[in-house]
């Protein structure tokens, strides 16, 4: 079990200006090598350094010889004061959302180099690029065992949880842009206004796109998407039910990421599983597990954000420019 940050841990971090900081820091920690700790140094670094008494104890009570994990963030936390990052003389609460802030995203991101991550009232959503560039969407059960905490005045801002990994989405490299794809086509489908539309150059760009051609992976896509704009070849993604309507009507459709296909459904966007035992069966493609991947409308604006974000910056193989030339050349009028 791992103890994260709560959604109140982040609004102090948000509210005290550190949030930005915390979490550029917390990045470069977790992309770097860690290195190796010993049980019988623990102890001493702790009281070395700035640490709560209580967070101490209660740290080294649940460690096993060589456990790296819980005390990383920790260890890490009392870094960013060493290092001039943070001040020095902040209070236990807020030292303690910041530690929790680190291993959450410790534990979220794991070996990977990017890291986005949304929390709402139901689940920590993670999307991430590994060393070879391929796409990963990670949903983890943000349910907290409220009988474990650390120490009173920090359980409302880390506690422990119940249960971590309950669905995942994966893909090659080239699904980056995909994924983007399929959240602009979720918004239109559901008649949500598309976060970004208008200002993707000045949020993501600076005010102007690096560059009108695309790199490599993208360039078929986007040869696709101006297709169909040009030739107004309407698409989506299938809806169940009521899809096989549209289909009827001459629409194609979208949404497969590797062995999983998206589909609209109660007005969320899920992904299933390709499954011949699967208890849902779909027309067309077959039969497929049950939803493990639910993406909600609040959701769409942070999975933009940080999707964009993350292919801009390299998660992938895509050049910079390539999630602005989407959102640039995407034909919504055809919806």
């Amino acid at each position: 079990m791992d103890y994260v940050i709560t959604d109140k841990g982040i609004k102090l971090l948000l509210e005290t200006g550190f949030f930005a900081d915390v979490s550029r820091e917390a990045q470069e920690a977790i992309s770097a090598e860690r290195g190796h700790f010993y049980f019988e140094d623990i102890d001493e670094y702790l009281r070395n350094h700035r640490s709560s008494p209580r967070f101490r104890e209660k740290l080294l009570d649940e460690l096993e010889d060589n456990d790296e994990f819980r005390i990383f963030s920790f260890m890490y936390a009392n870094d960013l004061v060493e290092r001039g990052k943070i001040p020095s003389n902040l209070p236990d609460n807020l030292m303690t959302a910041i530690s929790g802030f680190v291993n959450t995203e410790k534990w979220t991101n794991q070996r990977y180099r990017h890291n986005f991550r949304h929390i709402n009232d139901r689940f920590i959503t993670c999307v991430n690029g590994d060393t070879h560039g391929d796409f990963f969407l990670q949903q983890y059960n943000y349910v907290f065992d409220d009988s474990e905490f650390l120490f009173p005045e920090a359980s409302p801002l880390v506690k422990k949880l119940k249960q971590k990994d309950i669905g995942k989405l994966y893909g090659h490299y080239d699904y980056w842009t995909g994924f983007l794809e399929h959240l602009i086509l979720y918004s239109l489908q559901i008649k949500k206004e598309v976060p970004f539309r208008e200002n993707f150059e000045e949020v993501f760009y600076r005010g102007n796109l690096p560059s009108e051609t695309p790199g490599m992976v993208l360039s078929p896509a986007l040869e696709t998407l101006k297709f169909r704009a040009k030739e107004k070849k309407i698409f989506g993604i299938p809806l169940y039910p009521g899809w096989k309507k549209q289909r009827d009507s001459g629409w194609s459709f979208t949404g497969q990421i590797e062995k999983s296909r998206g589909f609209i459904m109660d007005g969320n966007l899920v992904y299933c599983d390709e499954d011949s035992d699967g208890d849902i069966e779909f027309a067309y493609y077959g039969k497929f597990s049950s939803p493990r991947v639910f993406i909600t409308p609040d959701m769409i604006e942070p999975l933009m954000r940080g999707t964009i974000t993350l292919i801009r910056d390299g998660a992938g193989r895509n050049q910079p420019q390539d999630p602005g030339l989407i959102m640039k050349y995407f034909p919504y009028d055809l919806f």
